[in-house]
């Protein structure tokens, strides 16, 4: 007469959680990228007022939201800063499997490191604290082998044919006798195959263990043998920047009021010359042919330097500082 209650199905409510959760990370964090079709991993950057770029990654474990989520400081490297662990896992409180609650929002969570971050901006390691690199880590690395496929685990087996082949005393003692028991289900095939596969998945992990903790000190030591390039790019920029402020500081120098008081004083200059050229004239200090070859020539570069000026103090106002510069010449 009335329905049966629907059955809840657990596999259905971790996934809408988890959408639920990558929803609200996408909504209050934007800019968010996913960088897998899966959607388990996300990079979000940053922008600090220092104008440095954080790239972060967000790795969403298989059982999440049940388990944390694991953030990293992708780029830059080596930076410290009180939420950040030697190897650039963010350490915020919340994201401890201890705090985190399957409830808590993705997305707020971000905010909060985003928030800290810009509050709080990361700095650069010191030398000081720098691990040097090894020559192994230098040296080419031999190629790792690939970690072997392993099949997929089999199914339980509903019945154990085997069992019919055993007598009723047989049956009896190994009912009985733990151990005679244990020693006939370990020799099964299925659970033979299990052993095997249980043995070749630790061996793969070993495997990729080796592989992470090979290509982390690769990346080490090319993080060392950058930070001399970057350092030697940061001096050289800082000295680009001054010389830049001095070339603006030199044109500013040279304003129109300036180049017309050069000017002024250049024809002033010319114009002392000519008074004195002309009373060696006068006093017989020199000939009429010589004194009008020297006048003549002091006047014309007076009345061109007045000219200038006058050109200069009229175009003032449109012409550029270095276009006045270049076309007046003061002393020819």
């Amino acid at each position: 007469m009335f329905g049966s209650a629907k059955k809840k199905d657990p596999a259905a409510d971790a996934k809408a959680a988890r959408l639920k959760q990558v929803e609200s990370l996408l909504a209050l964090v934007p800019g968010t990228k996913a960088l897998d079709a899966e959607r388990t991993m996300f990079e979000v950057q940053t922008r600090l007022p220092s104008r440095m770029l954080l790239c972060f990654r967000i790795q969403l474990p298989p059982n999440f939201p049940n388990e944390p989520p694991a953030v990293t400081l992708a780029e830059p490297k080596r930076l410290e800063h009180a939420w950040l662990d030697r190897n650039q896992y963010v350490v915020y409180p919340k994201l401890f499997p201890g705090q985190w609650r399957p409830t808590d929002s993705l997305g707020r969570t971000i905010q909060d490191v985003l928030q800290e971050f810009s509050r709080n901006p990361p700095t650069c390691k010191s030398p000081a604290t720098m691990s040097s690199s090894s020559s192994a880590s230098r040296s080419s690395p031999k190629p790792l082998p690939a970690p072997q496929r392993f099949t997929a685990v089999p199914s339980v087996p509903v019945e154990f044919p085997e069992l019919r082949t055993k007598t009723s005393a047989e049956l009896e003692t190994m009912l009985q006798d733990q151990e005679t028991f244990d020693g006939w289900l370990k020799q099964q095939p299925g659970v033979v195959n299990l052993k095997n596969i249980r043995d070749q998945i630790a061996a793969n992990n070993a495997l990729l263990n080796q592989r992470v903790n090979e290509l982390e000190e690769r990346v080490r030591g090319a993080d060392e043998e950058y930070e001399p390039i970057r350092i030697a790019l940061d001096t050289k920029m800082a000295q680009l920047d001054q010389v830049t402020r001095k070339k603006r500081d030199l044109l500013d120098r040279e304003t129109a009021g300036v180049q017309m008081q050069r000017l002024q004083e250049g024809a002033d200059e010319v114009d002392g010359e000519s008074q004195r050229v002309a009373e060696r004239m006068c006093s017989g200090g020199v000939d009429a042919k010589q004194f009008i070859s020297e006048y003549l020539d002091l006047r014309r570069r007076y009345h061109s330097r007045m000219a200038r000026r006058e050109w200069a103090a009229a175009s003032a106002p449109v012409a550029s500082t270095q276009s006045a510069f270049n076309n007046v010449s003061i002393r020819k």
